[in-house]
Parts: structure tokens; C-alpha cells; sequence
């Protein structure tokens, strides 16, 4: 829906300066814990068009998460839980050592990813418009919001599920994202604190990959190549971590 209330020339640079603002305050919050292989390489330009996305369900964990990636393919992630959530959904769902933190980090997507998101945007006029399905009650899989910015452009979309192609392939490309990354945040925990607990945790990054539910794998590639090189993992482990990599097309966007 267009954000029509305030005129356009003021909405846009309204969003623009909140999208600087956001990373900014990621970048500066202590609580958020950093990782990736690209941390270093800067967050999303304020000054081109971007896509967010940014999901929530109290249910699971993260609870919260938001995505902002511009067309340069720079892009930043931010999640937290909440405490006061389905313990027992959120066992199930993710490993006790990544409850409860917060995820702070920045990354660069391969151009065919993100040349795909634009694409995507593009096609469905930048999100201007109503694009939940209202037809019948469905299950709730979380609130989800995709927007849009540029010179020209201020708008966004909020859905549960979408009858619209781009519109789902989109959530799909998010939230695999928000997996990989959320992932490496435990295997990282893991190889300080429970490095027999790493053949699990990777035997579900593969099988995930293989179903699609995890995408751009490349974004964790320093975590499982710091995996596959480490002699005191289990060797399963890290013939685990080897194939991932492989898989991923080394690390490279």
C-alpha cells in the first residue's frame, strides 16, 4: 500500500532517512552479535533502491527479523526472539545456544540473487498494492512486509500468504536467507562450546539445502570452511562442512 498521507517528495525522504537510521542503529547496538564472512563490507547505501523485508512470529525463533538489501547486492540482517514465546515450539526449532540472541550482520548477495529480488519487485509494481489472501482463512505462517525504495518510489505490502508468484518467491528468498544465517550463528556457538553437537547441526543445514529451505549458503561460507580445515571436529563433521562448500560454489557471490 502506498504510504499516500504524506506527500510524495517528503514520504521519500522520510524512508530513506529512516533505512540510514536502521542501520545505523544496528550497527551501534553492543547487544547485537556479529558474524559472517562479510561484516566488513558495509551496509546497504541509503542513497539507492532497496527491497526490506521483515517478518515476525511470536512463535518461533527469531520471533523478529528484518532484511534490507539495495541494488548493489550490499545487504544487512537483524533478528531478535522473544522470551516470552513457545518454549517448547522454540526448542524444536532451533538449538539452546542461539535462544534468546540477538543476530547482527551484514553481507553481500550474489548478483543473480539479487538482480532476481529487483526483478521480483519490479514485476509486481513495487509492492503497490494488496497482495495478502483474504479469500478464506488460512494458517498463519507470520506477518510478513516487503517494501520498496528509490527516488520515485515509497511503498510496501504486508501478507501472511500470497496468491501472487513474485510475492512468495520473495518470502522464499528472505526467510531461506534468514535461515543460512541464523545457522552460522549456531555453528559458530558450536565450535566454541560444543563441537561434537556440529555433525547434527550440519546434517540439518544439508538436508535443508536440499529441500531449498536454506538459501545462499556462500554467505556462511568462512564458518564451514573454519569447520572443514579444524582437525579436532569429527571427520564426518567435517566432510559435512566440505560438501556445503562445495555446494555453495566456495564462498564467492
Amino acid at each position: 500500500m502506498i504510504l499516500s498521507a504524506i506527500p510524495k517528495t517528503l514520504r521519500i525522504w522520510v524512508i530513506v532517512i529512516s533505512f540510514a537510521l536502521l542501520s545505523a542503529a544496528a550497527m551501534q547496538d553492543p547487544s547485537a552479535k556479529q558474524t559472517g564472512p562479510d561484516e566488513q563490507k558495509g551496509w546497504p547505501d541509503p542513497l539507492l533502491p532497496k527491497v526490506s523485508f521483515v517478518f515476525d512470529h511470536a512463535e518461533i525463533t527469531p520471533s523478529h527479523f528484518e532484511i534490507v538489501v539495495d541494488s548493489l547486492g550490499k545487504g544487512s540482517y537483524s533478528s531478535r526472539s522473544d522470551p516470552g514465546g513457545d518454549s517448547s515450539r522454540t526448542a524444536s526449532l532451533s538449538t539452546e545456544a542461539a535462544k534468546g540472541e540477538d543476530l547482527g550482520v551484514t553481507f553481500t548477495l550474489s548478483s543473480s540473487t539479487n538482480d532476481r529480488i529487483f526483478a521480483l519487485a519490479k514485476s509486481t509494481n513495487y509492492f503497490d498494492g494488496n497482495f495478502d489472501y483474504t479469500k478464506s482463512k488460512i494458517a498463519f505462517t507470520g506477518k510478513k512486509t516487503l517494501s520498496y525504495i528509490d527516488s520515485k518510489h515509497a511503498t510496501s505490502a504486508t501478507f501472511n500468504w500470497s496468491e501472487n508468484a513474485a510475492i512468495e518467491e520473495l518470502g522464499t528468498i528472505f526467510l531461506g536467507i534468514s535461515s543460512t544465517l541464523e545457522t552460522g550463528a549456531r555453528l559458530q556457538h558450536l565450535i566454541h562450546h560444543d563441537k561434537l553437537g556440529l555433525n547434527a547441526e550440519l546434517s540439518k543445514l544439508e538436508q535443508s539445502t536440499q529441500n531449498r529451505q536454506m538459501r545462499e549458503i556462500y554467505l556462511i561460507a568462512d564458518v564451514l570452511q573454519r569447520i572443514a580445515s579444524d582437525s579436532s571436529v569429527m571427520m564426518v563433521a567435517r566432510r559435512r562442512a566440505e560438501r556445503l562448500l562445495q555446494h555453495s560454489g566456495g564462498g564467492r557471490p
